[in-house]
């Protein structure tokens, strides 16, 4: 039911067509396989017994077609007409081969840009609260899980059609018998899928599991690396590590071994079934020469009926192992989407919080905010680690929404409508700068259009292209994580990157803390250049950070409170005797 409703409402009408054509190309392959079976019986009856011409009126037919002057001429023709319908046969195989891949990779490729871009529309409060490995599991591990159900799906209805069509024609041609093996096959499958089923099942859900414990102790390793070096902690993550990949390893070991089962089941139960058949109409009949034709055309049916059970079978079991990530998907695109709308806003008078409040659980962090910032002042956010100057800059810019209250700029109110359009004015430099790896231009740009000329000016600007001169130029590694640069070109970088934008409002976000005195003074002198049409808003706890800011905040009690930067000094003078003390 929940793969229908994945169909229902996941595909799309294109998907759905595609589908159905895949469909109609299974049951035109099922019949060629039909046909296949049924000519080379008559070739065999044909080349075994010449008489067999003067029984069959098809045979009688086709031989006064071809104008056949003797027997063993007309079977060199159905032979070289065999040979020419085998490949044929197996051109059409191998596109609809290609067809059916092709289909479950589109519908990956779209299933994964989908979950992909509903990650990305997540409101910034839901994005912290999620793990990176349990997103990472639903865009690429489910996705792909999807991929197998439509081939699984594809294959279930193609080797069903085929096996009909088969067993069809069998019927036709004795149907005491055919009724008999299907029976005892029948039997046979229901049991193999009722045993195997609900441990696939089982497994199945064990080796997802292993895997996301297995992404999240890479993920926790990976981002902690030197505090692993200096601690020495990494044997205990080697241990973890092995613990997982080991149960995920038995897990896949077990589900090799239930998939494989069936085929061995199915051939030895089919050809035990078959050989028996044969000695006993010999038996009966007291001659092999009568029954070599129905026997080689049964033998030719198993041959191909077996493997085709053994798919319908595996495809089954891959339905069973990977039905869960339907509900995971299901459940991923139910999660929020935040509506960013484009509608145009114009930052030429102030931004206005009033009476904003805001909590991530049911108590607020801040209360009843009101505050007034003017295009091309220099503001600063001070106050005890904890104290919501984060979370009160990533209100101004609209990452977060006021649980009560509003925000405005120039009077308009940011909400779902325009809050795009306000986030593509502000440039944003966090504490902690991440890097990809790639080239400088590339990490500077971050997606957008290249502009040689203007990158170039950005990086000037920020300080960093001399150096850059001096190694590759816009093409420098930063390597991941920005590993082979120093923290100060790291910010730098930054900087250039959050200029590149041209951005109205600039936000530092604590984006300084780790530089040593003179890097950061540096940094804060070019930033303190730029013009007054860029309104900066600084999160900082140096006080030499903030000394050229215009207006001062603390941060206490959840409210903001006005301050000078004489009082801060005099209240670190305090601090300091009190602590010396």
């Amino acid at each position: 039911m929940k793969i229908l409703q994945l169909f229902k409402h996941f595909f799309t009408r294109r998907d759905k067509l595609t589908l159905a054509g895949l469909l109609l190309f299974s049951i035109i392959v099922s019949c060629i396989e039909t046909i296949s079976i049924s000519a080379v019986m008559i070739f065999i009856s044909v080349a075994t017994n010449f008489d067999y011409i003067s029984k069959s009126a098809i045979c009688r037919r086709m031989y006064t077609i071809l104008g056949c002057s003797s027997p063993a001429y007309f079977v060199v023709i159905l032979g070289i007409g065999l040979i020419v319908f085998y490949l044929i046969r197996g051109i059409i195989g191998l596109v609809h081969a290609y067809a059916s891949s092709y289909c479950a990779q589109s519908i990956y490729h779209r299933c994964s840009v989908t979950l992909f871009s509903h990650f990305l529309k997540f409101p910034y409060g839901d994005f912290v609260n999620k793990n990176s490995a349990a997103i990472g599991r639903a865009v690429f591990e489910h996705s792909g899980a999807v991929m197998h159900l439509v081939t699984s799906l594809l294959a279930l209805v193609s080797e069903s059609f085929t096996v009909a069509c088969i067993y069809g024609m069998l019927f036709v041609i004795n149907w005491k018998l055919t009724a008999v093996l299907t029976i005892f096959l029948s039997i046979q499958g229901f049991a193999v899928i009722n045993v195997f089923s609900s441990a696939i099942a089982r497994v199945g859900k064990q080796t997802h599991d292993f895997s996301l414990e297995s992404n999240k102790i890479f993920n926790e390793s990976y981002g902690n690396f030197k505090l692993i070096k200096l601690g020495d902690s990494g044997g205990l993550a080697v241990d973890r590590f092995s613990y997982v990949i080991r149960q995920k390893s038995l897990a896949q070991t077990i589900y090799a071994v239930l998939q494989s089962s069936p085929r061995f089941i199915l051939e030895t139960i089919g050809f035990v079934l078959l050989v028996a058949v044969m000695m006993y109409m010999i038996y009966r009949d007291n001659s092999a020469r009568l029954i070599i034709p129905m026997v080689s055309m049964y033998a030719l049916a198993f041959y191909r009926l077996l493997p085709s059970m053994n798919k319908i079978l595996t495809s089954l079991h891959q339905i069973t192992f990977h039905r869960h990530a339907v509900q995971g998907i299901s459940d991923f695109l139910k999660l929020p989407i935040e509506l960013s709308g484009f509608e145009d806003v114009s930052f030429a008078r102030e931004i206005c919080l009033s009476n904003a409040s805001f909590g991530y659980t049911s108590h607020d962090i801040l209360t009843e905010i009101n505050l007034v910032i003017k295009r091309g002042d220099r503001v600063a956010f001070v106050g005890a680690s904890g104290a919501g100057k984060s979370t009160l800059i990533d209100i101004l810019m609209g990452l977060h929404s006021p649980r009560s209250g509003m925000m405005c700029v120039d009077g308009k109110i940011i909400d779902d409508t325009c809050r795009a359009s306000w986030q593509k004015k502000i440039g944003y430099i966090p504490q902690a700068i991440y890097l990809f790896d790639g080239t400088v231009g590339q990490n500077v740009t971050f997606g957008r259009v290249f502009n040689e000329s203007k990158l170039r000016e950005v990086l000037m600007r920020a300080n960093i292209y001399d150096f850059l001169c001096t190694q590759q130029g816009l093409d420098t590694p930063v390597g991941e994580g920005g590993i082979k640069l120093s923290g100060g070109q790291k910010q730098r970088i930054a900087l250039a990157r959050a200029l590149y934008g041209d951005p109205e409002l600039l936000v530092l976000d604590e984006a300084t803390s780790a530089l040593d005195h003179d890097t950061e003074s540096c940094i804060m002198d070019e930033i303190y250049q730029l013009t007054r049409t860029v309104t900066l808003v600084i999160v900082a706890h140096r006080t030499s950070t903030i000394s050229r800011c215009d207006k001062i905040y603390k941060i206490e009690q959840k409210s903001v409170v006005p301050i000078t930067f004489d009082r801060i000094m005099q209240e670190n003078v305090v601090r300091r005797a009190e602590l010396e003390h």
